[in-house]
């Protein structure tokens, strides 16, 4: 029989691994010098990934079909648990959760009783359909019960609760990879001619994957606003849901204000070439973009969302009201007031905050040590 395994099952599929795979292979790493092995699952969005490969040679991989029904992907689930001799399955990003709770049901009924962990990476939208409250309301009461949850904030770990989750929940903030965040292969001065940037110009920064959840709409609005005083260069990034937005508000001619980039898999060329980061998020759950952000040095303007309560302490983050562009760029114009001096001061406490509480050993250390808590339960 093979030795005990964790499986991740992941609904990701971006065109980098970033943080969260970075994550997950620094995880592996730490549980295979603790006698456990780690098994990966992704959705079938990520089959085609340049990533995929490096991470095949860390770990098994497996690849399921998102748009599966949710009890083919529990059949699946459970055959892939039961070859490897799970004893977790921990869920990200949603797809797989009950799927991997039915899987888990399936196992229990021929002896086996592997634990269910689902991690909560995003916030409840704000307004959702009737049919999406009552999907979310059975599952959490009732399969909820059977699962322990991860949130990535404690009003993430709230949120579900308030909902009727009804099992063991925990918080573990996301962890990001410094040394990775902050290598850029480019240099500032190359990263900022290639688009068009001249060196007496402030580069703003956002991320724009989810134009309505990431606020694309107010940031533009607010760059409207910036722009009759000039002097700025707003850079955002994102894939074709982006630029279709952005084409849609201004068609086929940008504001010479404005770039629109594509992602990187080096993300740390984009914070060098930046002088100021942008989180006009409606909602989110933990945002790496603002840690990796604060791990550059850079200072940051944010929405006054809850799930970034935590960086108030750090000095370097200016909020402004949530889907409101008329602050958000008060708090712009705030920034860029700032003297050499205090904006040393204010990104060095960002930076020290990062390395103390949001690295990614400290992810991996606390994860492991659910899991420790989960089997020493079984005992």
């Amino acid at each position: 029989m093979k030795p005990r395994s964790v499986i991740q099952l992941s609904d990701f599929g971006g065109p980098y691994k970033g943080n969260f795979v970075t994550s997950l292979l620094a995880l592996g790493d730490f549980l295979q010098e603790k006698g456990l092995r780690q098994v990966l699952v992704f959705s079938d969005e990520a089959a085609d990934r340049a990533w995929l490969p490096e991470v095949r040679e860390k770990s098994p991989v497996y690849i399921l079909p998102r748009d599966a029904s949710l009890f083919f992907l529990a059949k699946q689930i459970a055959r892939i648990a039961e070859s490897e001799n799970a004893v977790i399955l921990h869920t990200h990003f949603t797809t797989f959760d009950v799927p991997a709770g039915l899987a888990a049901a399936r196992m229990r009924a021929g002896g086996k009783r592997p634990n269910v962990i689902w991690h909560l990476h995003s916030a409840f939208p704000v307004k959702s359909s009737l049919s999406r409250r009552v999907k979310d309301d059975l599952k959490l009461r009732l399969m909820g019960r059977f699962v322990d949850l991860i949130a990535v904030s404690e009003d993430l770990r709230r949120s579900a609760v308030r909902r009727g989750f009804a099992g063991r929940s925990r918080v573990v903030a996301n962890g990001v990879d410094l040394i990775r965040a902050t290598s850029p292969g480019k240099s500032r001065a190359q990263v900022r001619e290639e688009l068009g940037v001249s060196d007496d110009t402030a580069l703003l920064l956002a991320f724009g994957w989810d134009p309505l959840t990431k606020g694309i709409d107010l940031l533009l609005e607010a760059g409207e606003m910036l722009a009759d005083a000039g002097g700025f260069v707003l850079l955002v990034v994102g894939e074709t849901q982006l630029r279709e937005f952005v084409r849609n508000k201004f068609g086929d001619s940008l504001p010479a204000w404005l770039r629109v980039g594509s992602p990187r898999e080096c993300a740390a060329e984009l914070y060098a070439a930046a002088d100021l980061f942008v989180s006009a998020s409606r909602w989110e759950g933990f945002p790496y973009s603002v840690v990796e952000a604060m791990g550059n040095r850079l200072p940051v303007v944010s929405s006054n969302i809850i799930a970034l309560d935590w960086t108030g302490t750090s000095g370097s983050v200016v909020f402004f009201e949530a889907g409101d562009a008329v602050d958000l760029a008060r708090a712009v114009r705030e920034v860029a007031g700032w003297s050499t001096e205090e904006r040393g001061k204010r990104i060095s406490a960002s930076r020290r905050l990062v390395e103390d509480k949001y690295s990614i050993t400290h992810w991996v250390s606390e994860t492991y040590q659910i899991y420790r808590d989960l089997l020493a339960d079984e005992s």
